[in-house]
């Protein structure tokens, strides 16, 4: 859970404070992930494993097969 966090603040000191753009675009998704889905993170790490069922994962597979 700690993880999450200092991911969290990690990205929250870069938001704004670089001259580089970049710093902004690399922060921004963690930002937004966390702040969208971090109930899903907390489960994922409380039970060390995906929470989601295995039917649902099949049908929403994020990689192509190869």
């Amino acid at each position: 859970m700690k993880d999450i966090d200092l991911l969290y603040g990690v990205a929250n000191n870069i938001v704004g404070k670089t001259l580089c753009a970049f710093g902004d675009a690399a922060a921004t998704p963690v930002l937004t992930t966390i702040n969208l889905f971090k109930d899903e993170f907390e489960a994922h790490v409380r039970d060390g494993r995906c929470t989601l069922p295995a039917p649902w994962r099949a049908r929403h597979a994020v990689m192509a097969a190869h």
